[in-house]
């Protein structure tokens, strides 16, 4: 592969590791483009996530010391099935009629 042998030459010798899991993770880090394009954009953006973890950041500072790990992974569990609860009835990627 062509385009492999330029990312050695261009970024092996500042970042090896990086190139290395690039080839060893091609296959992966393309999956995405096996979807249609309209949902490239859902696919690869973590705004979902990030909203997530900046409620759970919320939650816990509401509390400010926690007893144990315990009552912190507790409440957090609770938030995340609440989350998908809400997120069960949403249709994210809608397969039928995408181009």
């Amino acid at each position: 592969m062509d385009e492999m042998k330029l990312l050695r030459e261009r970024w092996g010798k500042k970042t090896p590791k990086a190139v290395e899991y690039v080839e060893e993770h091609l296959d992966s880090l393309l999956a995405v483009l096996a979807f249609p394009e309209s949902h490239h954009k859902r696919l690869r953006t973590t705004n979902i996530v990030e909203r997530v973890n900046q409620e759970l950041k919320r939650k816990g500072r509401l509390v400010r010391t926690w007893p144990n790990a315990a009552s912190r992974e507790r409440v957090y569990g609770v938030l995340l099935m609440e989350q998908h609860e809400t997120w069960s009835g949403t249709t994210w990627l809608k397969m039928e009629g995408a181009s």
